[in-house]
């Protein structure tokens, strides 16, 4: 008879054992396997979105353009002047309707210094009458639209340049400029040109020159 040796089912034990080691860590291996494919299963779509989202350029909201301050021309104040200062060419003028006259007039304050501001609105006119400053209507001279208008005694008799209109705005240096020449309907005689400076309505003065007309030849 044969004798079973217990030497024998020890190592077929072991040989289970080993075995069913083996298969375990094969198992384990597979299901690392699965968990790591479900899990990269799951993260794809978290880091492809990810991804997407770091390609997208925000457009930044578009800012308003900076204010820009409107310039803002600043009139200068008025102050009382003294009788306009006026440069005279000749005292003698002929009534020919072709001889060309000019007259310059420089507005002065009360120190006799020139007012540089063209805010102030200047004419020249004539008159027979030697009582100037009662032909100076007061409710004209605060009323600078009307001064173009004629002046109580005025004489028609000056043909204006067109470049230097009979009643126009000063230049920047304070001054205005005529350009005239005399009409040949004027009888001869002393007569004054009376230039008028009025600034703004509030303050306004005027002085004038004698000149001898003649008629010509």
């Amino acid at each position: 008879m044969q004798t079973l040796s217990g030497q024998g089912s020890a190592n077929n034990l072991k040989n289970q054992s080993r075995a069913i080691a083996v298969i375990s860590i094969i198992l384990f291996a597979i299901a690392g396997l699965l968990s790591g494919f479900a899990v990269s299963a799951f993260t794809r779509p978290v880091q492809q979105q990810l991804a997407n989202n770091t390609g997208t350029t925000l457009t930044p909201p578009q800012q308003k353009p900076a204010h820009t301050p409107t310039a803002t021309s600043h009139t200068q104040q008025s102050f009382p002047m003294n009788p306009p200062s006026i440069q005279q060419a000749q005292y003698i003028e002929i009534a020919n309707d072709s001889t060309t006259y000019n007259v310059t007039a420089q507005a002065v304050d009360k120190k006799g210094q020139p007012i540089y501001s063209q805010s102030i609105t200047c004419k020249l006119w004539l008159t027979e009458d030697n009582n100037v400053n009662a032909n100076m209507p007061a409710s004209r001279l605060i009323s600078v639209d009307t001064l173009a208008q004629p002046f109580p005694k005025e004489e028609g008799a000056l043909n204006f340049a067109e470049t230097t209109p009979q009643t126009q705005p000063c230049n920047n240096n304070g001054q205005g400029q005529w350009s005239y020449t005399v009409s040949p309907s004027i009888k001869h005689g002393i007569y004054y040109l009376v230039v008028l400076m009025d600034w703004g309505g509030i303050h306004y003065n005027w002085s004038w020159v004698a000149i001898n007309i003649k008629k010509g030849d």
